[in-house]
């Protein structure tokens, strides 16, 4: 059934959408088993690659960004990683159905027009995710909170079940099955709607299963078409502005100084 509810909503996957969600899931299980090195290979860039957080980061993790402009630099591919990038691209090629749908849905909540804002394959971009294990763990949180930047966000698959969202003022888990997506809204989606939508905040906590076996997810950003940004330069990262729900009743004429038009600005 397709909802929205609290700030998020689920829509059912096709079952060869799923297939490939599942293939692309464990093709990346696969690349980060590889030694570090490898991996450092894929530099982060505009349109893609992997990166690195140490302890020493606000979370302790790897990911990777894959766009369908994505073309790695490295000569050090190997079978783990072309087929790691072959089946993630092939996601944002089936993806086009579950992100128009969630974007109608939206439409429907807000009566703006936001589908033309994110029909355009290069708004998305497929996010890999993996945080490292954690025995006897003294940190609940292991994702800080934060508001993602984008229009929203499709939460494709996870193991742990160790995803919340601040609803009503509280963090309340968040369950999902094999043949449905999530989606929440961004900061995009909070400005283009007028604050109709919110960008809902969420983090990842631990669990057994995490500390032990670390936890593996992947999601899809879309963004929006044109010069719109969230202004990170001046603001910081929303892991630092909205952790707690800031964004939450705030005015539309306030929310939207956190916002930069990049035409305007002179390089």
């Amino acid at each position: 059934m397709n909802t929205f509810k609290n700030g998020y909503g689920a829509i059912p996957y096709s079952s060869q959408l799923q297939v490939s969600v599942e293939k692309a899931y464990n093709a990346w299980k696969n690349f980060c088993n590889q030694n570090l090195k490898v991996k450092n290979l894929f530099s982060f860039g505009q349109t893609g690659g992997y990166e690195y957080k140490d302890e020493n980061k606000l979370d302790f993790k790897e990911n990777f960004h894959v766009s369908l402009d994505y073309n790695p630099a490295t000569t050090a591919f190997g079978d783990i990683n072309k087929d790691f990038i072959v089946a993630a691209k092939i996601v944002l090629k089936e993806i086009q159905e579950s992100i128009f749908l969630a974007a109608n849905i939206l439409e429907d909540e807000t009566k703006n027009n936001l589908l033309e804002l994110v029909n355009d394959p290069s708004c998305w971009t497929l996010r890999f995710l993996h945080y490292f294990p954690r025995v006897n763990n003294q940190e609940h949180v292991i994702g800080a909170a934060h508001t993602d930047k984008g229009m929203f966000t499709l939460h494709l698959m996870e193991d742990g079940g160790s995803l919340e969202f601040l609803i009503e003022n509280k963090w309340q888990s968040v369950h999902f099955t094999k043949d449905e997506a999530l989606f929440f809204p961004g900061m995009l989606g909070q400005y283009h709607s007028e604050c109709k939508l919110v960008a809902l905040p969420h983090r990842v906590v631990s669990t057994k299963e995490s500390e032990e076996s670390g936890r593996y997810s992947m999601v899809v950003f879309v963004k929006a078409k044109g010069n719109i940004k969230y202004d990170k330069n001046t603001f910081g990262p929303t892991q630092q502005q909205f952790s707690q729900g800031e964004n939450i009743d705030i005015p539309f004429e306030e929310f939207k100084r956190y916002f930069i038009d990049t035409k305007e600005v002179i390089l």
